[in-house]
């Protein structure tokens, strides 16, 4: 088992270094050791903010960082994470499946029009 979470390490951060999306092959590894649930999910975020810290060294010792984006964006992305954080254990888990089938239509809407969130000045950084 180990060397299979290694790998599916391996897997997901090289994912994640080229697109993202790491995640979506971890949670299911971490799944699939620790069950359904908080736990799963909570390795599965630790993880991440890992492989985010280490992307954002990399690109700040590169000078690559647009600060006023960055900032704006990382407050958005704390907003939601709170609230997100905030209501998951009042909704029932059977609503998790239908959750994210209305939402997956939408982050891959929002990943094929890229032109729509990303002007030209922006898309230099990505």
């Amino acid at each position: 088992m180990n060397f299979v979470l290694l790998a599916g390490g391996l897997v997901a951060g090289f994912i994640d270094s080229i697109a993202g999306g790491g995640g979506l092959v971890t949670l299911p590894l971490f799944i699939s050791v620790l069950g359904q649930g908080v736990d799963a999910v909570a390795t599965n975020k630790v993880v991440g903010a890992t492989a985010a810290l280490v992307a954002f060294l990399v690109y700040w010792s590169k000078g690559r960082i647009p600060w006023g984006l960055t900032l704006r964006y990382s407050a958005w992305v704390g907003i939601g994470s709170y609230l997100g954080s905030s209501v998951t254990p009042w909704i029932p888990k059977g609503w998790f499946p239908w959750i994210l089938a209305g939402t997956l239509p939408v982050v891959l809407w929002t990943v094929l029009r890229k032109s729509f969130w990303v002007s030209e000045k922006e898309s230099q950084y990505s």
